[in-house]
């Protein structure tokens, strides 16, 4: 009587598999506190969160489970209606984990950005630097660089109108981290004289 190993193979596909993905997804978590110190560190030393970076960074990790599912797991066409579910429903808890990394990640730096201007100087500043980056599919993004000198100033987006009403060299006060002097907030974008000799 001959065995049919056939059933054996697929079970360790089976758990192959399981594996393979089940690893990536906690690779997904637990990169997470590297992702939140990445972001802090561009905050503190370039004045401007690296959003753009982060949001490729979760596309990148989610297409690698994708291909995981595609191509490494060597299932192209997933002929088994149960292999082709448990496909579907990786993808899905992958997008959902991306989902939380990016919104906890922008949460926890808010919260790094808020404690850090808890303890904070209120000063004059100055506009360093304006630029707007093209959409193809909608209005430009407006950025303002303030801060005390040109080697510490912080990235802020900002509406159309106020874009277009301040130039470069135009006084602002500035609610400046102690601690990380990158770090600050716009108290008055147009501030009078007499609000600026506060200040002085």
């Amino acid at each position: 009587m001959d065995y049919d190993f056939s059933h054996d193979s697929d079970g360790h596909d089976t758990i192959r598999k399981q594996k393979t993905i089940l690893i990536t997804l906690i690779i997904m978590i637990v990169s997470t506190p590297f992702e939140i110190m990445l972001m802090k560190y561009f905050d503190i030393n370039d004045g401007e969160r690296t959003i753009a970076w982060h949001f490729f960074y979760c596309v990148v990790q989610f297409l690698v489970l994708f291909v995981i599912n595609f191509t490494a797991l060597e299932q192209p066409q997933y002929p088994d209606k149960r292999d082709r579910l448990d496909a579907v429903l990786s993808l899905i808890v992958a997008a959902i984990i991306i989902v939380f990394k990016v919104w906890f990640v922008n949460y926890r730096v808010n919260s790094f950005e808020e404690q850090a201007l808890s303890n904070s100087n209120d000063t004059i500043g100055v506009i360093t630097q304006k630029y707007l980056t093209p959409s193809k599919h909608g209005s430009p993004t407006y950025y303002l660089w303030a801060g005390q000198s040109n080697s510490l100033t912080r990235r802020h987006t900002v509406p159309e109108h106020l874009y277009n009403r301040i130039n470069i060299g135009d006084t602002v006060i500035l609610q400046i981290s102690k601690e990380y002097p990158r770090i600050n907030k716009v108290l008055i974008w147009n501030p009078r004289k007499d609000e600026i000799a506060k200040y002085k």
